[in-house]
């Protein structure tokens, strides 16, 4: 079972890594192959030390799993949603491993830790977008609990635009997985 804990400034730079080399796996035939392939881990790891120097804006979820070598072999990030449409729910707002991690159980215990964080912080609903296209982290999702409630958005990520579909999930004890419709 992967340790998960509070990301750290050390893990900064493999932070850096798993974010480039996840988004060069997962969004092969989504995004464009110059796009992913031009992706630079230096420039990567810049943003991560941006997001967690004093004044950035890491988020209040910050949490890394290690592998078993101790090593950081993926993250999740959440808190407050973004949304205009979704007042007072939290949000996972990204979840990534590196690609030597898949199918190992990381994940899981990733989302399951990201998902109760956010419940310690008091959402009793949350959300995370996903492209539409993505069968295999939308599997994963749905196997976590996430139903998609058929809203969708085009937005800019990182220079690239993209179409995303919603995916939420009630985080009370006794809720449903998520409602049917927003």
């Amino acid at each position: 079972m992967a340790v998960i804990r509070r990301t750290e400034l050390g893990d900064l730079d493999a932070l850096g890594e798993i974010h480039v080399r996840s988004w060069q796996v997962a969004y092969r035939g989504l995004i464009p192959d110059d796009y992913l392939d031009a992706m630079d881990v230096g420039q990567s790891q810049a943003r991560w030390r941006e997001l967690f120097a004093p004044g950035g804006d890491a988020g209040p979820i910050q949490l890394v799993a290690l592998a078993d070598d101790g090593t950081p072999a993926g993250f999740v990030s959440g808190g407050p949603s973004l949304a205009q449409d979704e007042p007072g729910w939290g949000a996972i707002y990204a979840i990534y491993l590196h690609p030597d991690h898949l199918g190992k159980g990381v994940g899981r215990a990733l989302m399951a830790a990201g998902v109760e964080a956010l419940r310690a912080l008091g959402f009793a609903e949350a959300s995370l977008w996903v492209m539409p296209g993505n069968a295999r982290a939308r599997r994963f999702y749905e196997i976590a609990g996430w139903t998609t409630d058929g809203v969708t958005k085009r937005e800019t990520i990182r220079g690239v635009d993209v179409d995303e579909i919603r995916y939420r999930r009630s985080l009370t004890p006794d809720g449903p997985a998520s409602p049917a419709t927003a």
